[in-house]
């Protein structure tokens, strides 16, 4: 069974190396997330609030992709008999 990341979907055959790589690809996201914000200190409130909107979009759409796999692997479970 393949692990895939639901970031970056890169596959991965061991759960240790999946969950490792998953993390580091989470703290990558994040900083370039705190990057993105830094460059906006000279925006106005109306550019702070879409930011703000983008960021919680991007977070529906992180955990919408990560109940899919997780619900696919659940899937594939119960086919399998696990």
């Amino acid at each position: 069974m393949s692990l895939i990341c639901p970031i970056c979907t890169r596959t991965f055959s061991r759960r240790t190396a999946y969950s490792q790589h998953v993390q580091r690809c989470l703290k990558k996201v994040e900083v370039e997330e705190d990057d993105d914000i830094e460059m906006d200190t000279e925006g106005s409130q109306d550019s702070n609030y879409e930011n703000d909107n983008i960021e919680v979009i991007m977070l529906i759409m992180l955990f919408k992709v990560i109940l899919i796999r997780l619900l696919n692997l659940k899937k594939l479970c119960v086919i399998l008999g696990k």
